[in-house]
């Protein structure tokens, strides 16, 4: 029955004058008559003979037929009803509804009920508007009624249930608190299609506990229970197939989020959560059955949504949002190949739904006729209040009407959920000929006219005035905002890889990292005063390197493929973790303009998928702080500095991911070009330190943790700009190092004497302490991941501290120790600062934190061990007193300096070298262990550290360096090593730390594959055997265990 007289379209067949069916058709209806007869008693057959229309539907429609044959007498009973003629009769449900689903029955009886119930009175709703005897609002009305009765007596009757068990749930006032639902999409605008499924969200008003029952629980798990029960009566397939597919992922949080909500849950969750798909979904939200009856709370429930669903101010946002929601669905369309879905796709119902709702969020909130439900009533609003024409809003409803006919008269044929075209050559003539038309083709240019037109004003409507943006946000959708899986994302990646992977010439940048097979470094050692080795060519670098991929086509392509999967796994990934984690609404929009900007950057690098886990790692860590976000997305350089540091650099992106406050650094980047040398370093800090309170101890240390980060990131970007060289690197963390202990070394002292009180005669300038450097520090060659071997020394004296908590001397310093390491290792919202090894104090672990100058004086020259004195070529004082520093440096020299056996050095020292590779070498006949292995650092360290021992007492200035590279070409001038030895020694000593700085980059082990030795190497093993030849003679391996293990700090 068409709308009235003036709608364009004959799409309604004429009851009284039904066309005829082919052939083909009216064999099928044949059949089922046939079978309807073999199970209908002879009354009933008798009414169904009776309708001189009957083969007709039946022909039409097998859901109609298998129903009328599976249940007769209940579809005879309808008919004799006058439901068929009646176009009143399917309008209001409620009492059948209510007389057939009662309490106290079991499940699999009230199972079947329901079903039969769903199916026979949507026969008859089906078989008025197959015969043109119903108008569409009948058909909407009837076929939302329905579903709405249903759902509203199946919670009362699932309430009724669970009493015995848990009683009911009951507001302050003692009476039954509500289980408000809602219906969505069509059901809440009263438009539901025939074979629709139910998005319903449920909300109580707060918690509590049950009463009467025979154990109490929570509101909310009780009313979780009444969800579940409801789901699975009404969705659950049985003999009698389903009663309506129940979808409840529309509530909070989708499937991660709870089945119901209490009020606050909701107000929480919208106001701080809340999406802008969710806002145009609630445009059509209805509470389900009277709400009236439950008091205030359905009013109170619509208030707490109105404010999140319409905005008081002009919108104008909601046509983006729309957009972009859009975006998504022509993205759907054309991954999974519906063009011919009249829904989802181009003029499709979807369109028509955008348009009103554009004006409906966008108004909504001022004026009160837009914020309607209905969509066709929608379309009158909007015409009344002159928004659009009145001839556009005419024309979009009847192309409408003419949609969800198409719509209703395709799921009506067998019950099937379903807005793409028949490809059966069967259920093309029934829809064609259920739309009144001669032909499917008809059909088809007919429908084509109607799609043209809905889009036509779609495109007037939401048209964006920069096409070429329109374009890549449709694109973009792919990337990010629909929800794909692997396997549907790969193409669309493979894609973007191959366009970014035009078989180009090799990347001008690095290789790999981790490939220290090189015989050449850029490093040099200027800052120490001294220059080192110069290269004959550059080294290979470990900057950013865009994709750029060789070989045949045909490897590219699978290398592309099998990218382009990893990468939709990781893109899922961190899709999936977002979705969990409480991202706000401007959170979630930033994330929709920056995860495509971001996964369109990648593609460019070699390692795509690899690169894209670690921006996930910082996304994820940032997701909920929205200005971090904005700046990626809305700052281009920003973001590709960021890139290129996490590609080229592991440490540093490491760093930002742990410590995202260090994007900062990338708006304006600072490139050292020579090291900061300590007091540099100082001046920096003291100005941040002096921001902070005094008294506040807490934020002063992370201050200090934050301005360490801050400055190693940027050595790490100046290295990897190549504004700074290897050595200098080195020099640049050590300089660092130094400063900041030298700060916590102030802050310590001030901190004990605020406590302890003061020594006489010692303050912060002269505190009567030094700090003793060893290893790499006192080496000045420390890495990114460094700890800091340091020893303690202090002057000598009896006295105690003044004021009212005196101790001892002894006592303060060893508490100023104390203090030091809590300050430096304490584990803060910025982690430590430093790991601190104090095991290369006298007597190791078990001596004192800090040893007075005599003490530390006597235990080098009586008690020390040879390895102690190796250890000590490397020693240099850092901070403290310059007349305990200046006692230090005596002592040190003495040491050093002392006529030593020759034999017995010699033999210690290949000793405690054969004990370290036994027990730390990794190497192999297929890996080569940077640091322990043959050839390696520890045997460049040891020639080092036994040439000064053998040859201080006899030139005095060995003593005057505690780094490698000066002490070799101390024993070139003195002819203790050939120039040539020297070089080979140097060379291969810079490659082995080029290989080191690379690997502690790349976040990989010091081990690397055997053909990855660094150059030199094989020269440092020669030499090493060649001056411990006569002690390798001598030597007598030990069995070596637990009584002869490697002594502390020797590691």
């Amino acid at each position: 029955m068409a709308p009235n007289s003036d709608y364009p379209y004959d799409i309604f067949p004429d009851f009284n004058n039904l066309p005829e069916l082919p052939e083909e058709l009216l064999a099928d209806g044949r059949n089922f008559y046939e079978r309807l007869k073999q199970r209908a008693t002879p009354e009933d057959m008798a009414v169904f003979d009776s309708r001189r229309e009957l083969l007709y539907v039946m022909s039409m429609s097998e859901f109609i037929s298998r129903t009328l044959t599976q249940y007769p007498k209940e579809c005879a009973a309808l008919i004799s009803q006058g439901a068929l003629d009646d176009p009143f009769f399917s309008l209001d449900p409620t009492d059948v509804v209510n007389e057939t689903i009662v309490t106290g029955i079991q499940d699999p009886e009230l199972k079947k009920r329901l079903r039969v119930l769903r199916r026979t009175r949507m026969v008859v709703i089906a078989w008025r508007d197959l015969t043109g005897q119903a108008d569409i609002e009948e058909v909407f009305v009837s076929l939302s009624n329905l579903a709405e009765c249903i759902v509203d007596r199946t919670v009362h009757v699932v309430r009724e249930s669970l009493k015995p068990a848990f009683g009911d749930a009951f507001d302050k006032e003692g009476k039954q608190m509500p289980l408000l639902i809602l219906g969505m999409g069509k059901l809440g605008g009263g438009e539901l299609n025939f074979s629709s499924d139910i998005d319903l969200i449920a909300f109580y008003p707060y918690d509590d506990d049950t009463q009467g029952g025979s154990r109490s629980i929570s509101h909310q798990e009780y009313f979780t229970k009444v969800m579940q029960r409801l789901s699975n009566l009404l969705s659950e397939v049985t003999a009698d197939s389903f009663c309506y597919r129940i979808d409840l992922r529309l509530r909070p949080f989708g499937d991660a989020g709870p089945l119901v909500s209490s009020f606050d849950a909701l107000t929480v969750y919208y106001e701080t959560q809340g999406r802008t798909w969710e806002r145009y979904a609630l445009v059509k939200a209805k509470i389900i059955g009277d709400y009236h009856n439950w008091g205030t709370y359905g009013d109170e429930l619509i208030e707490l949504l109105r404010p999140f669903v319409y905005r008081r101010y002009l919108d104008y946002g909601a046509i983006e949002s729309l957009r972009k929601l859009k975006h998504m669905i022509e993205s759907e369309v054309r991954r999974r190949n519906l063009g011919d879905n009249f829904k989802l796709g181009s003029g499709g119902i979807r369109e028509v739904e955008f348009i009103a709702q554009v004006f409906e969020l966008m108004r909504g909130g001022r004026i009160p006729e837009l914020a309607e439900r209905s969509l066709r009533k929608t379309l009158r609003n909007i015409a009344k209040l002159q928004l659009l024409p009145e001839s556009v809003c005419q024309d979009l409803d009847h192309c409408y009407i003419y949609l969800r006919r198409v719509e209703n008269t395709l799921q009506m044929l067998a019950d099937k959920q379903t807005q793409t075209l028949p490809e059966n050559e069967k259920d093309q003539k029934r829809l064609a000929i259920g739309l009144n038309k001669s032909s499917y083709q008809e059909l088809l240019d007919e429908l084509d006219k109607v799609r043209a037109r809905v889009h036509k004003q779609f495109v007037s409507v939401m048209r964006d005035s920069d096409d070429e943006q329109e374009e890549n946000d449709a694109a973009d959708v792919e990337l990010w905002e629909t929800v794909l899986t692997a396997e549907e994302l790969e193409p669309v990646l493979e894609q973007l890889l191959k366009n970014n992977n035009p078989q180009a010439q090799e990347s001008a940048s690095s290789p790999e990292q981790g490939n220290c097979n090189t015989s050449n470094s850029d490093s040099s050692h200027t800052s120490h005063g001294y220059h080192g080795v110069e290269p004959n060519a550059p080294v290979k670098s470990a900057t950013s390197t865009p994709y750029r991929a060789g070989g045949s086509s045909s490897s590219s392509s699978k290398s592309n493929e099998s990218e382009a999967y990893a990468l939709a796994q990781a893109i899922i990934k961190l899709h999936s973790a977002l979705d969990r984690m409480p991202v706000g609404p401007i959170g979630r929009d930033t994330l929709l303009r920056l995860m495509p900007k971001i996964i369109r950057a990648v593609v460019k690098y070699k390692d795509a998928a690899g690169l894209f886990k670690k921006v996930a790692l910082l996304i994820e860590k940032v997701s909920l702080r929205t200005t971090y976000l904005q700046l990626l997305a809305d700052n281009d350089g920003t973001r590709q500095k960021l890139l290129a540091l996490l590609d080229g650099n592991n440490f540093a992106g490491s760093l930002i991911s742990e410590y995202p406050i260090l994007l900062d650094e990338l708006i304006a980047p600072r490139y050292f070009k020579e090291p900061p040398h300590t007091e540099e370093y100082m001046a920096w800090l003291n100005e941040r330190l002096m921001r902070i309170e005094p008294d506040d101890l807490e934020e002063q240390m992370e201050e200090l943790r934050l301005f360490k980060k801050v400055m190693v990131l940027r050595i790490a970007m100046s290295d990897q700009s190549q504004s700074l060289p290897l050595m200098k690197i080195s020099d640049s963390l050590t300089w660092l190092a130094e400063a900041i202990i030298r700060e916590i070394s102030v802050l310590a002292w001030r901190q004990t004497v605020e406590k302890y009180g003061s020594l006489e005669n010692r303050d912060e300038q002269d505190p009567g302490y030094a700090i003793i450097a060893y290893g790499k520090l006192g080496g000045i060659e420390l890495g990114y991941k460094s700890d800091l071997d340091m020893v303690f020394i202090r002057e000598v004296t009896d006295k105690s501290t003044t004021g009212s908590n005196s101790i001892p001397a002894v006592m303060f310093y060893q508490r100023f120790v104390q203090r030091f390491m809590h300050l430096c290792t304490t584990r803060m919202n910025g982690g430590t600062i430093y790991e601190l090894d104090m095991r290369l104090r006298p007597d190791g672990d078990s001596g004192l934190l800090i040893s007075d100058l005599e003490s530390y004086d006597l235990y080098q020259k009586n008690r020390a061990w040879t390895w102690e004195h190796q250890a000590l070529v490397r020693a240099r004082a850092v901070a403290g007193s310059p007349r305990v520093i200046e006692h230090f440096n005596r002592v040190r020299d003495e040491v050093l300096r002392t006529p030593r056996d020759e034999v017995k050095l010699s033999d210690d020292v290949y000793a405690m070298r054969m004990k370290m590779r036994n027990y730390l070498d990794r190497s192999s006949d297929k890996l080569f262990d940077l640091k322990q292995g043959k050839g390696g650092m520890v045997d460049i360290e040891f020639i080092a550290q036994y040439l000064t021992l053998r040859e201080a007492p006899k030139h005095p200035d060995m003593v005057l360096w505690s780094d490698n590279v000066r002490i070799f070409d101390e024993c070139a001038r003195l002819g203790i090593l050939s120039e040539d030895d020297t070089e080979k020694l140097k060379h291969a000593y810079l490659n082995i730390r080029e290989c080191y700085h690379r690997v502690s980059l790349a976040d990989l082990p010091r081990i690397v594959d055997i053909e990855e030795t660094p150059d030199g190497c094989q020269w440092v093993s020669k030499i090493f055997d060649d001056i411990f030849k006569d002690a390798a003679e001598r030597f007598v391996p030990p069995q070596y265990g637990k009584a002869n293990s490697l002594p502390q700090g020797t590691v």
